[in-house]
């Protein structure tokens, strides 16, 4: 069941919003992801595409870096 909130921002408005089982995404140490009832973090993100899990089907969304806020199942990625 897709039970995160996933979010991308710009300056510009909103680019992506989308609901995801599960989503993967890069930070300088490397890759990490995220599932329902992961604890809060916000990360620094690199360049990369974001590999999300939506009804059973992988999906990619590509960034150029950016900020990452996990709270509450819900997944804020802001970007230039």
């Amino acid at each position: 069941m897709d039970k995160l909130k996933l979010t991308v921002i710009s300056p510009a408005g909103l680019l992506l919003e989308d609901n995801a089982s599960s989503v993967a995404m890069k930070t300088a140490d490397g890759w990490f992801g995220v599932r329902a009832g992961s604890f809060p973090i916000t990360a620094a993100l690199e360049k990369c595409d974001i590999r999300y899990v939506k009804s059973g089907v992988e999906q990619i969304y590509h960034i150029n870096g950016g900020f990452a806020e996990i709270k509450n199942d819900i997944i804020t990625i802001l970007v230039e």
